[in-house]
């Protein structure tokens, strides 16, 4: 992945300026499997430094716009650009390279490889994207990789196989692989699955510090979590983009909590690790 702002360094103490161009903007997107719609006409933009939410019931068409924003599937209509620039018929590595970094909602490490080197090896690609497939400086590796470890709180885990790590570590590995990359814009699916208390509450802690540095879309159900995190909330419903706003206008928007099976969304609860979809 392409090195954009900055390096992992970045403290968060103060805030790149933005750009009038969003970071990410979708006019018009849509998928359709079949002749069924998961994803319908979905405009959101996305300005620099924003933490954006993406939520909604089970069957919204969250990993489906996913999918079509990293390019993992083509839309059947409408567009993707980033920074400006229209993407949508990029293909995934190359979206890659222009500076996007994503986790899955299933894990996807190196499992026979140590932590280490799962990042060291995001690294060098990211490097190499940039620099026209030139190799990354060791000592650049070795910064780099130690300073994303330390983020996410497994820098004592470096010689740990990445398939022994217990499955929350393995979201935290994943998430250090994209913070190595120094991504423009870092796509987290669901990366609090799996983490107990305290690494969650590290996690809100992570994003809001981020923010400083890079633009996030956050794909989550754990809504203490989102409320915690989010500058601005975007809810999908059925495909279509039912409500957007900041954490507080959508925890009193009816049509959200009616989405909500009637129940209120809650700003925040006892403890941000406790999880659990609405």
């Amino acid at each position: 992945m392409a090195v954009a702002t900055g390096t992992i360094g970045t403290t968060g103490t103060a805030t790149e300026p933005r750009t009038a161009t969003p970071v990410l903007e979708t006019r018009g997107l849509s998928k359709s499997f079949g002749g069924v719609d998961a994803v319908i006409d979905v405009d959101i933009s996305v300005p620099e430094h924003e933490v954006r939410a993406l939520i909604g019931p089970n069957g919204a068409g969250k990993s489906t716009f996913t999918g079509l924003v990293v390019g993992r599937m083509e839309p059947t209509r409408g567009s993707v650009r980033f920074d400006g620039r229209d993407i949508t018929a990029l293909a995934a590595h190359e979206r890659i390279r222009l500076g996007i970094a994503y986790t899955f909602q299933i894990t996807s490490v190196f499992a026979e490889l140590d932590v280490r080197e799962n990042v060291a090896l995001a690294v060098r690609r990211a490097v190499a994207g940039l620099n026209l497939g030139r190799r990354a400086r060791p000592r650049q590796v070795r910064q780099r990789v130690d300073e994303a470890l330390e983020r996410v709180g497994l820098q004592a885990r470096t010689a740990t196989l990445a398939g022994d790590l217990a499955y929350g570590h393995q979201r935290l590995l994943e998430i250090a692989m994209g913070l190595a990359q120094a991504p423009r814009l870092f796509i987290m699916d669901e990366p609090t699955q799996g983490l107990a208390p305290d690494e969650t509450e590290r996690f809100v802690a992570l994003v809001r510090e981020l923010s400083a540095s890079t633009t996030i879309l956050l794909i989550e159900h754990n809504m203490p979590v989102v409320m915690a995190c989010a500058d601005r909330i975007s809810v999908l419903e059925a495909g279509r983009l039912l409500a957007e706003g900041t954490p507080a206008e959508i925890r009193a928007n009816e049509a959200v909590q009616a989405a909500y099976l009637g129940r209120e969304v809650p700003v925040d609860g006892p403890d941000v690790g406790a999880g659990g979809s609405p």
